[in-house]
C-alpha cells in the first residue's frame, strides 16, 4: 500500500467499495447500503442475516476511522489483506478472530 504522511499503513478502499452483496465466513448474507440516517450521514448500513436462523437482522455501520482506515462494529478493517472483492476483519476485542467477506 502507499505511504501517506504520518498515516502509517492504509487501503486504497473507499466507501463506496463496501456497498452491494457478500457473504461472510460465518455463515452471513451482508447488505452494505448508504446510511439511511441523517445521524451517520457518510457512513454506511450493514445489514447480517443467516439463512433459515429465524433471528432478526444484526445491524451495523461501517465507518471511516481515519485515511484508509475502516471500522464495523468492534472490528477493524484488515488493509493489507482486504480489496474491493475480499474484506478481511479483525475483532479489536479478540485479535485472533476474524470475519471475511467475499462477493
Amino acid at each position: 500500500p502507499r505511504q501517506a504522511p504520518d498515516a502509517g499503513r492504509y487501503s486504497d478502499l473507499r466507501l463506496e467499495d463496501f456497498l452491494g452483496d457478500w457473504h461472510d465466513s460465518m455463515g452471513h448474507k451482508v447488505t452494505v447500503e448508504w446510511a439511511k440516517s441523517q445521524r451517520n450521514r457518510g457512513d454506511l448500513d450493514v445489514s447480517l442475516v443467516k439463512p433459515r436462523s429465524g433471528r432478526d437482522p444484526i445491524k451495523l455501520n461501517v465507518k471511516q476511522t481515519g485515511y484508509g482506515r475502516f471500522a464495523c462494529g468492534h472490528y477493524e478493517l484488515e488493509v493489507e489483506r482486504s480489496n474491493p472483492h475480499r474484506i478481511v476483519w479483525v475483532d479489536c476485542r479478540n485479535r485472533g478472530k476474524q470475519s471475511v467477506w467475499e462477493r
